[in-house]
């Protein structure tokens, strides 16, 4: 996906396709990565990925 405002993408890929209670590591490359550079609720990377989509760090 383009990230809107610049010439850079994002990329989403799923290791699973089944829900678990485990925690799941998130990485992260560019401008807000360091939104997710720690423990934090699901919603939090949901939040995250739209405002870079929208431009919003």
């Amino acid at each position: 996906f383009d990230i809107a405002g610049s010439d850079l993408q994002f990329t989403i890929d799923w290791t699973t396709g089944a829900h678990t209670g485990g925690a799941t590591p998130v990485t992260a490359q560019g401008p807000g990565a360091g939104e997710l550079a720690r423990v934090q609720d699901n919603t939090h990377v949901f939040d995250v990925v739209l405002n870079a989509m929208r431009g919003r760090r």
